[in-house]
């Protein structure tokens, strides 16, 4: 769990949401759409995982005591437990509010066409 999603050495790197166009054989790129960000390494013809942005604070308030500041009290940390498994939140679907986190045994459950 040591990775910094930043390559080694300095290297320089690029970051977004799909890989950019003719890259050259050892360049880095940092995936922004994987969660945590995924940096891969070009060996040439392939993009290659070389690892992923792991490391976590240990409160649930972010990076730095400027986003602490700004979100005090509020859980901010992005991670499967906090946005998936602990989903507290509700939808309306056709005049009926249902919560979101369902167990999996009711998620496709059939109901009658009464």
């Amino acid at each position: 769990m040591t990775g910094d999603g930043a390559p080694p050495n300095g290297a320089p790197y690029g970051f977004g949401l799909t890989f950019p166009d003719g890259p050259v054989r050892g360049a880095f790129y940092l995936r922004t759409d994987y969660m945590p960000n995924r940096l891969f390494r070009y060996d040439g013809s392939h993009w290659i995982k070389f690892e992923d942005n792991v490391r976590m604070t240990l409160n649930n308030f972010g990076a730095d005591d400027v986003t602490r500041g700004a979100n005090m009290g509020k859980d901010v940390r992005e991670t499967q437990k906090f946005g998936f498994i602990n989903n507290t939140n509700t939808s309306t679907i056709a005049g009926e509010v249902v919560p979101e986190r369902q167990a999996l045994s009711k998620a496709l459950k059939p109901k009658a066409d009464n």
